[in-house]
C-alpha cells in the first residue's frame, strides 16, 4: 500500500476513534492494536508512524478498557519506556 493511501486510512481511523469510546475497544478486539503497533515500529514513513502514534494515544486516552487491553498486549509498558 502506498504511503498516502495508508495515511488517508489512518486519518479516517483517527476520526472514527474519536466518535465513540466503544469503537476503540472494538478496534482492539478485532486485532487493530497489534497492527497499529506493527505500523508504529516498522513502517518506513515518518508521517505514517506519527499518525499511528496519534491513534494509539487517542484510543487510550481516558478509556480504561482499552488501556487494560493495551497493557495486556505490552503496549503501555513500551510507552512508559519511551517517556523515560
Amino acid at each position: 500500500m502506498k504511503e498516502n493511501e495508508l495515511a488517508t486510512l489512518l486519518e479516517e481511523l483517527l476520526d472514527l476513534a474519536e466518535l465513540h469510546p466503544r469503537s476503540n475497544l472494538n478496534f482492539c478486539m478485532m486485532g487493530g492494536m497489534h497492527e497499529l503497533m506493527a505500523i508504529i515500529f516498522s513502517h518506513p514513513s515518518d508521517k505514517v508512524r506519527k499518525l499511528a502514534c496519534s491513534i494509539f494515544s487517542s484510543i487510550n486516552q481516558n478509556n480504561k478498557e482499552v488501556q487494560d487491553f493495551a497493557n495486556k498486549a505490552g503496549a503501555i509498558n513500551l510507552v512508559i519506556q519511551f517517556h523515560i
